[in-house]
């Protein structure tokens, strides 16, 4: 005889326990059924550029499921975190891959170099520490920019050993729209 292990992870929505992979089909059902209702959703499925007033009424939508939906469920249930409601209706609606995180970030940082391309070898280098540690943390600090060991084993004194005050900012509001 052939032992089968079976794993089944849960996610707690509203006190009660449900399968990771029964919350996935049902919401999947849901949101593809809603594309005969909705011209936002079509939109979405079809994929045309939506507008935010139109992903509030998709949200508005997701009242009529018997599971709730949000875009925690939904990250807790794929297991991808931060990836964003539009990211997951093109992958439910379009069967596109959900992005991994590390890839989403490492290529946002080579468009922010290549977007500012005066940067010096030692600047690349403690962006590049900058990356590993945005994809390990998910969140940047500005203290972090000044005690953090990846940062300080470049220069003694962190980010501003290294860049000007006016690059700190730039950079800092670069890796607050990357995380938010």
């Amino acid at each position: 005889l052939k032992d089968s292990i079976r794993i089944r992870t849960w996610l707690e929505i509203d006190g009660k326990p449900i399968a990771k992979s029964k919350y996935q089909e049902t919401v999947a059902q849901f949101i593809s059924g809603l594309a005969d209702q909705s011209e936002a959703v079509r939109k979405v499925r079809d994929g045309e550029m939506v507008t935010a007033e139109e992903i509030q009424e998709i949200v508005l939508l997701f009242e009529g499921c018997e599971h709730p939906i949000s875009v925690e469920n939904l990250r807790e249930a794929w297991g991808a975190k931060r990836v964003s409601l539009e990211e997951f209706l093109a992958h439910i609606l379009r069967g596109e891959d959900l992005p991994d995180w590390e890839a989403k970030v490492r290529g946002e940082f080579e468009s922010f170099l290549q977007e500012n391309s005066t940067f010096n070898v030692r600047q690349i280098e403690m962006l590049n520490a900058l990356c590993n540690y945005v994809i390990d943390n998910e969140a940047v600090k500005k203290r972090d920019l000044v005690y953090f060991d990846s940062f300080t084993n470049i220069d003694q004194d962190g980010f501003p050993g290294v860049f000007k005050p006016n690059q700190i900012d730039t950079i800092l509001s670069f890796t607050e729209a990357l995380t938010a």
